[in-house]
């Protein structure tokens, strides 16, 4: 997401807080990742496997 313009660590902070995302994992979520229509987030977990989350208000907000 950082190379989208979500490089604040407010913004990082409650992408974490309400996706359940690791630091990691939302700096390598890219543009593509995002389904605004399911309202979900697809993250690559450090084993290499997919991981899709929702993406409750409060991040949708801050990913817009």
């Amino acid at each position: 997401m950082l190379d989208h313009g979500y490089q604040s660590t407010p913004d990082m902070i409650v992408i974490g807080a309400f996706a359940g995302l690791r630091i990691g994992e939302i700096v390598k979520v890219a543009a593509a990742d995002i389904n605004w229509i399911m309202n979900t987030i697809r993250s690559i977990r450090k084993s290499g496997l997919d991981h899709i989350v929702r993406m409750p208000p409060a991040v949708q907000e801050v990913a817009h």
